[in-house]
C-alpha cells in the first residue's frame, strides 16, 4: 500500500532570453511524483515543480534521488540536484 507522504514545490528556471520548455525526471518514479513533467517557462522566468514524495509501508530509510531538468526539445540535460529522503516509522 502506497500514500502521498509529503509534496513539496522547487523553483525550475530559464536562464535564456527566449521560452523554453524543460523536463523534469527522476531516478526514483516509484517515490517521487512530478505533478506536470512538462514546464513552459517564459525568458529569464522561473516556475514552481510540485512533486510529491510516496513513502511504502515498509519502507523505513534513507534513499538519495536525483531530479533531471532537461531541455524538452533536444532532451539535453540542463541541471540535475541530488535529494535525500528520510522516511521514518509512523
Amino acid at each position: 500500500m502506497t500514500f502521498p507522504y509529503f509534496f513539496q514545490k522547487i523553483a525550475i528556471r530559464n536562464p535564456y532570453g527566449l521560452p523554453k520548455t524543460f523536463r523534469v525526471t527522476t531516478s526514483h518514479p516509484d517515490i517521487v511524483k512530478i505533478t506536470n513533467d512538462l514546464i513552459s517557462i517564459p525568458p529569464m522566468g522561473k516556475f514552481p515543480c510540485d512533486m510529491y514524495f510516496i513513502k511504502n509501508s515498509h519502507l523505513q530509510r534513507n534513499i538519495e534521488t536525483h531530479l533531471y531538468i532537461s531541455d524538452a526539445e533536444t532532451c539535453v540535460q540542463e541541471e540535475a540536484y541530488s535529494l535525500t529522503l528520510a522516511f521514518e516509522a509512523s
